[in-house]
Formats: structure tokens, C-alpha cells, sequence
């Protein structure tokens, strides 16, 4: 599974996007996929409204309450974790330069 902590705001996560996007359609049906939309300073309406825009299509969240960024302890928005088939995190990274394509090949 990818997860990625992402805002609509923010620079990183617009720069990974793009990758990410790619890696979704590339590894369908072999990874899970899963962005989770901070609240801070968005709400779900703005939030659907942008990947219904831009063609999501992978597992998007709305953390209201800050449970996924406090469960990981993300430092940031544009964090990435990838966990493999057993659970075990295999890939942490932070920053909209990551090799994500790396991290999900260490997932499988």
C-alpha cells in the first residue's frame, strides 16, 4: 500500500502528483493506493471537487480530525509511506523529488 499525506495547497504534493497519478494507473489491481487530505485549511466539498477535476482515481480521504497524520507521525504534508504485504513499513520519505516508483517496487 502507498499512502501519501497530501494538500491541496501545497507545492510538494503538486509536484509529486503527476508520478503518483502515473503509478496508480501503472500498478492497478497490485497496489493499494491511498492519499489522505489534511484539514487543514480545506474541506471535503474543495477537496472532491479537485480530484473529480484532476482524475483521481485511487482511495482519497478526508482527515478531519488529524487520526492518519498523527498515526504516522507525518512531519509534513507530501510524506509518504509504503507498507508491503506483510504490514512492515518499507519506505518513508517526505518532498515532491521522491522516487516513488522505488518505494512501491519495495512494497511488492
Amino acid at each position: 500500500m502507498g499512502l501519501e499525506c497530501w494538500a491541496l495547497w501545497g507545492g510538494n504534493c503538486k509536484e509529486l502528483e503527476p508520478q503518483l497519478l502515473s503509478l496508480v494507473k501503472k500498478y492497478q489491481g497490485k497496489v493499494t493506493f491511498v492519499s489522505v487530505a489534511v484539514s487543514v485549511n480545506e474541506s471535503p466539498e474543495r477537496v472532491q471537487k479537485y480530484i473529480t477535476k484532476y482524475g483521481f482515481t485511487h482511495h482519497v480521504l478526508f482527515d478531519a480530525e488529524g487520526a492518519a497524520t498523527d498515526a504516522y507521525a507525518v512531519p509534513a504534508t507530501s510524506y509518504v509511506v509504503v507498507v508491503d504485504r506483510v504490514g512492515k513499513i518499507v519506505y518513508t520519505g517526505l518532498g515532491g523529488d521522491q522516487n516513488l516508483e522505488a518505494a512501491v517496487v519495495k512494497g511488492l
